[in-house]
Parts: C-alpha cells; structure tokens; sequence
C-alpha cells in the first residue's frame, strides 16, 4: 500500500481506468464476435452489425483501450470475413515498380561514401 498522497491518487485512477478499459474490451469482443456469427450464418441484419462492430474497434483505438495496428487488423479480419461471407472477390495486391536511380544520384552516393568530398575553404 502505497503512503505517498499522489500515489494513492495515482493508484486510485489507475484502477478506475482498467475497470472501465475491462468494460470496453468486453463490449468490443462480444460486438466482433456477434458480426461474425451474422456474417456466417448470412444474416439479414449482418452489415449493421459488422459496421457497429468496427465503429467499437475504432473508438477502442482512439481511447488507447487497443493499438492502433491492432484496430486495424481487427477491422481488416472484419471486413475479409464479411465480404466472403457477401460473395465478393478479394483484392488483389499490386506491386509498384521500383524508382530508377539516376546516374547523378548514384555517383553521389559512391562519392560520399568513399570520402571524396569536397574540402571547405579556410
């Protein structure tokens, strides 16, 4: 038991807070999982469910209840889950080409990296 007043405070805040992140998680798990169910079972009501649950996943990420990855690859789960479930075709990745390095940009390179700088004047 903490004897410092701040500490007590703190302690007494700290439990506040996991108390009322606990109730968040909670909800937020038990929203996913019924989007889920929905998006199997292809019910009517599935879309709502599934926006409500990503509107949760989001207000968890912004409350730090959740990281923010973590939000996003719940809602991307999410989201996968729904559409295969709706019958639509899965994006697929596109690789960019890679940037052409100039001759100019080259040679400045291997010139900085060998030292051969040009000297500043005294």
């Amino acid at each position: 038991m903490a004897n410092i007043r701040s500490q007590i405070k703190r302690n007494r805040q700290n439990e506040e807070r996991r108390v009322r992140n606990m109730a968040r998680r909670s909800e937020l798990r038990t929203r996913t999982k019924r989007a889920a169910e929905a998006t199997d079972g292809a019910a009517a009501e599935a879309d709502e469910l599934v926006r409500q649950a990503m509107k949760r996943i989001d207000q968890a990420a912004a409350k730090g209840v959740i990281h923010k990855n973590e939000a996003a690859r719940r809602k991307s789960r999410l989201a996968r889950r729904a559409n295969e479930a709706s019958g639509v075709e899965p994006a697929k990745a596109v690789k960019k080409p890679a940037a052409k390095k100039t001759a100019a940009k080259a040679t400045a390179k291997k010139a900085t990296k060998r030292g051969t700088r040009k000297k500043k004047k005294s």
